[in-house]
């Protein structure tokens, strides 16, 4: 399985779809071994193809990526978690539906305090990121004020 994940990661145009929909969640201890390896080009490419993973326990990949120390492969994860829009409280909890969280004061009621870490990452490149991936994840609106899903 490690050789099979390798192999997908060294590809120069990798296609997150398709590798995605040939793993299942075996293929996760391995993603995060990666994640947690020395090559950091391989890990931010092993965190985002988790993310694209359908399956339970792919946060957990994320929530390692985004804490690297590499601001690569903590890019990668917050660019990840819009791919799991069923985790990522948008709005925080005091101000409605159409808060938009982006300033970093506001985001501790996310469900991963992760997210909130990445939005006070000290690499700008690490913040805007997230807050592209904040935008891809919220909600849209039906045009009668209700969120479409």
């Amino acid at each position: 399985m490690r050789d099979e994940i390798l192999e997908l990661l060294e590809h120069v145009e990798l296609d997150y779809s398709a590798a995605a929909s040939n793993l299942g969640a075996e293929a996760l201890p391995e993603l995060m071994s990666i994640v947690q390896g020395d090559d950091p080009r391989l890990a931010a490419r092993a965190a985002y193809l988790a993310s694209r993973l359908d399956v339970p326990g792919r946060a957990a990949v994320l929530q390692a990526a985004s804490k690297n120390t590499r601001a690569e492969v903590r890019i990668a994860a917050a660019a990840g978690w819009a791919n799991l829009k069923s985790v990522v409280a948008y709005e925080p909890r005091s101000k409605g539906r159409d808060a938009e969280p982006l300033d970093a004061r506001e985001a501790e009621p996310f469900v991963y305090p992760e997210i909130a870490a990445l939005l006070k990452d000290a690499d700008p490149g690490v913040r805007r990121a997230m807050k592209r991936s904040l935008e891809q994840s919220k909600p849209q609106s039906d045009g009668a004020g209700e969120p479409r899903t």
